[in-house]
């Protein structure tokens, strides 16, 4: 599954959302605040259904950062 996240300046991770398809329903988009940016990525199996947002967004912090 693809993702957008949003990082801030210190590389926390504040906001994630799914991607989708044009033809799959409504169309939303994050849009970064000052300092902030912008990733789109496929999500890492082992972080699908993940029960705690914290948890996730630590996790996909941590995966972010080796990609860079």
């Amino acid at each position: 599954m693809k993702v957008t996240v949003i990082v801030d300046e210190a590389g926390k991770v504040v906001a994630t959302a799914p991607q989708s398809a044009e033809d799959d329903g409504p169309v939303h988009r994050l849009v970064p605040g000052k300092g902030q940016s912008i990733h789109e990525l496929e999500l890492p199996a082992e972080l699908e259904g993940m029960a705690s947002a914290d948890a996730f967004h630590d996790a996909l912090g941590e995966h972010l950062s080796r990609l860079t």
